[in-house]
């Protein structure tokens, strides 16, 4: 598959690899990750046109933050066919994908562009993508949201609107809101919660 970053045109045949990768899970009903992924691409690009922010707009590298936001949509789950687990037939966990392919992204900074900074910063945000989920799981099961705001700040303090935008796609490109739609407004307000304190302290 062929994709646009800005004026470029990036062959990704890894891409099609997760084609027929169908994952079960509480977010996943069946979905195939390669269709998942387009669908968090469409998510991100909708989020960002509806609601741009000033701070994406900084260069990290030759990249900007919202551009490698951007990238991070297209490879973050691209280790799901390596770490899929048949588990039953209603659970498929892809246990560490984000850890493994966050050591994968050196692979794909020639033909991206990447310079050190850009592939170190979508390190950070392919590993830690699912990071804001986990605090929001958190949040939402001891009923204390704002301290788990303040946790994510502590763990990536220049990366936190950028993590939960990324959540946000994500989340969007998922099944939950067919699964159950409770969890995802529940979890949509808290993502814009966070959102409207960070950018106040910012």
């Amino acid at each position: 598959m062929v994709i646009k970053i800005n004026r470029a045109k990036i062959d990704l045949p890894e891409l099609d690899l997760l084609k027929g990768v169908k994952e079960v899970h509480p977010w996943h009903d069946k979905q195939d990750v390669y269709k998942h992924t387009l669908a968090v691409m469409k998510g991100l690009k909708s989020l960002l046109k509806r609601n741009p922010k000033k701070i994406l707009a900084e260069k990290i590298g030759a990249y900007t933050r919202e551009e490698l936001l951007t990238i991070c949509a297209v490879l973050h789950d691209m280790a799901k066919p390596d770490t899929i687990v048949y588990q039953s037939k209603d659970l498929t966990p892809c246990r560490a994908h984000e850890v493994i392919m966050s050591g994968r992204i050196g692979k794909f900074s020639k033909r991206f562009g990447l310079d050190k900074k850009d592939e170190d910063w979508l390190k950070r945000l392919v590993m830690w993508h699912a990071l804001p989920h986990d605090l929001i799981t958190l949040a939402m099961a001891r009923k204390e949201e704002d301290k788990f705001l303040k946790e994510l700040v502590q763990i990536a303090p220049d990366m936190s609107i950028d993590l939960l935008v990324f959540y946000y796609a994500d989340m969007i490109g998922s099944d939950l809101l067919k699964l159950n739609r409770k969890e995802y407004l529940e979890r949509e307000r808290i993502i814009l919660k966070y959102l409207t304190k960070l950018g106040e302290s910012g």
